[in-house]
């Protein structure tokens, strides 16, 4: 029963040290990245012999349980309820899901919109008997779980420079909702039409969050007069930065770009270009669109490369 009691304390005391990640730290990345636009990557590179003893424990402890049945002195049972409580003790303790932040880390991730990848490496050389033992199953489920929700993948490989570049082409499709914020809460539904898609969210929101989220609209780049009459599409951008390093004026650098699609869901017009002005604000209009008829969605997105910050434009316009 003391190895029982000492195993315990001395794993809770290394799993709480080096195993349980420090939300802390993942809120301060995130809030570096909140409102930044981009592709952005947390990777967890996560050892599985990192304790290769830990596989074999559960045997141990099974053959405990099994030499407490073949007691048959009155006095030494009296110890065994005692012995099988810490028994049982241990190997709770052996799992991560009742302790680690799942949920709070997912959340933190999604409010950045930052992807979690696992690169789970076993060493080269073999272990005895040719056994790769994991962490813990149920921590490993935990990271996985994370990697997907937040649009990650999990890779096992004994070669880390692979795993990175598997990483580098992983394909991850997102998108974009661009929903009105206001102090009265609203409740969202998001419906998909295949029921074999698995949808993820963030839980929950803080009052600094949603202040820090209206900040970042009211400081976004503005899609304003859009139009179309005659076939010509006509809108305006406003509140982007300048480079105010330039010697003569300050100058806007802005990344325009635009796609009108039919009712039968079929790209009618793509373009874009980088745009640099000296002015508040930009007109643009298209030329005529001549081989564009009927109802069609327009959809015009701007980002401002000075300070990285995007908007996007939905509407539906008659040619």
């Amino acid at each position: 029963m003391k190895f029982l009691k000492s195993y315990q304390t001395e794993w809770l005391t290394f799993k709480n040290r080096f195993l349980l990640p420090d939300v802390n730290k993942y809120k301060a990345v995130s809030s570096y990245f909140f409102g930044k636009d981009g592709d952005k990557w947390f990777i967890n590179f996560q050892q599985r012999e990192i304790i290769p003893e830990l596989g074999e424990l559960k045997t141990r402890i099974d053959e405990i349980r099994d030499s407490l049945s073949e007691i048959m002195d009155p006095k030494e049972q009296a110890w065994v309820p005692m012995i099988e409580k810490s028994a049982r003790e241990l190997e709770k303790s052996l799992l991560f899901s009742d302790m680690f932040p799942q949920d709070e880390i997912q959340d933190i991730l999604m409010s950045s919109n930052i992807s979690y990848d696992v690169i789970l490496f076993r060493s080269k050389v073999k272990m005895e008997g040719g056994v790769h033992e994991m962490v813990s199953p149920d921590y490993e489920d935990i990271l996985r779980n994370i990697s997907r929700a937040t649009g990650g993948s999990t890779l096992e490989t004994t070669d880390i420079k692979n795993g990175l570049l598997q990483l580098s082409q992983h394909q991850d499709t997102s998108y974009l909702l661009d929903i009105p914020i206001s102090p009265v809460p609203v409740n969202i539904d998001i419906k998909l039409q295949k029921s074999d898609y698995e949808t993820y969210h963030k839980k929950t929101y803080s009052g600094a969050e949603i202040k820090d989220v209206m900040q970042i609209s009211a400081d976004k780049v503005k899609i304003s007069g859009v139009s179309v009459k005659d076939k010509i599409v006509k809108f305006i951008i406003s509140n982007f930065s300048t480079d105010e390093s330039q010697v003569s004026k300050s100058e806007g650098n802005l990344d325009v770009k635009m796609l009108i699609i039919d009712e039968r869901g079929n790209t009618a017009y793509k373009t874009g270009n980088i745009l640099k002005t000296f002015k508040d604000s930009i007109t643009i209009t298209l030329p005529p669109l001549d081989h564009i008829r009927g109802k069609n969605k327009v959809f015009i997105f701007a980002e401002d490369k000075i300070r990285g910050i995007s908007s996007v434009f939905t509407g539906e316009f008659v040619f």
